[in-house]
């Protein structure tokens, strides 16, 4: 496959052996088929034994606006959890919740990443934010897309909940899988 990026040339324009004229050329190469993945294809993690399931940390805290807020702030308690959960929750209100592990992707391809929640939410795959669903809102879905490789990548969700109703739904898809 192809290596995604953008490269720049020069390329020069001579008459008789002088120059005339000189261009800089950029090309960006993505091995996504052509389609809707121009600026590359994430590559996948080489993980030789992946260990199930999402580490969590959860925090509680008087959120004002943002899961911004987590960062700087020491967890409550931490564990694994088998999927996105609230449950652990140890208070109805003022609490958040950062969850990391790894997303086995089935081929290449763009992938669409969602969040349905109540209040605050964000998602990353590896470094890049896919969905930004931060927002001190009743249940609301919001959604992002990435071109990711074949393989095992690292994604992040944090959540913040501050008072009333609460809820966290997170869900995907791509070529092959249904959201």
């Amino acid at each position: 496959p192809a290596v995604s990026g953008t490269y720049t040339y020069t390329v020069s324009l001579s008459r008789s052996g002088c120059a005339v004229r000189t261009a800089q050329v950029s090309v960006t190469v993505g091995n996504c088929g052509g389609g809707p993945c121009g600026d590359g294809v994430r590559v996948a993690e080489s993980l030789s034994s992946p260990v199930a399931g999402l580490r969590y940390s959860y925090y509680e805290h008087m959120w004002s606006r943002s899961v911004s807020e987590i960062e700087g702030k020491t967890p409550v308690a931490q564990a694994v959890v088998g999927q996105f959960s609230l449950a652990p929750r140890q208070k109805p209100d003022y609490f958040g919740f950062e969850y990391t592990g790894y997303i086995n992707i089935p081929a290449d391809g763009q992938y669409s990443f969602y969040t349905s929640s109540d209040d605050a939410s964000r998602l990353w795959i590896g470094s890049t934010e896919v969905v930004n669903n931060d927002f001190m809102q009743g249940m609301t879905e919001r959604s992002g897309q990435i071109c990711l490789a074949r393989g095992w990548h690292p994604i992040r969700v944090r959540y913040i909940q501050g008072a009333g109703g609460l809820g966290l739904q997170v869900s995907w898809q791509g070529p092959g899988v249904a959201k």
